[in-house]
């Protein structure tokens, strides 16, 4: 069960639970004190999801976000009456972006 995260429960060692350090059998009171004041490592890894993201939002932070030039096209085609929607197209790309975030 993971510990409730709020502003109650200001004491990190309580919310670490099972990942508190204790102190070895037979110490002394000072060392089980000294190894019970040490916190466990913190440690964070990332999905493979969430890595393709990262890189996607970094390559995009590169560039424009958008053509905008194509933006104005297609929003006089739709106000024209004329905008096609390819339909195998935007599957194509759906299952293209799902390929890359490591789902396909």
């Amino acid at each position: 069960m993971s510990p409730k995260i709020d502003s109650l429960n200001l004491n990190p060692a309580a919310a670490r639970g099972a990942g508190a350090v204790s102190a070895p059998a037979g110490g002394s009171g000072r060392e089980r004190d000294e190894a019970a004041a040490v916190p466990a490592a913190d440690r964070v890894e990332l999905t493979s999801t969430a890595q393709s993201l990262q890189r996607m939002e970094q390559a995009l932070r590169g560039g424009e976000a958008y053509d905008a030039g194509r933006v104005e096209q297609v929003r006089a085609a739709m106000a024209a009456g004329t905008y096609k929607i390819d339909a195998d197209a935007v599957a194509g790309s759906l299952i293209e972006l799902e390929r890359m975030l490591g789902r396909g």
